[in-house]
């Protein structure tokens, strides 16, 4: 076994967690601003 694969892989491991939390976070974000955009719409029509 190659000096330091433990180190790489838990590396590895931490950049795609990362990346998927980056993933959620902006899908969480999109959802909100679709909100935002829906909310103001529905305001125009009722004001």
């Amino acid at each position: 076994m190659p000096i330091g694969t433990g180190v790489v892989n838990a590396t590895r491991m931490e950049l795609l967690n990362t990346r998927a939390r980056i993933c959620l976070a902006q899908k969480g974000h999109d959802l909100l601003k679709e909100e935002r955009c829906i909310n103001r719409t529905t305001m125009k029509l009722y004001y």
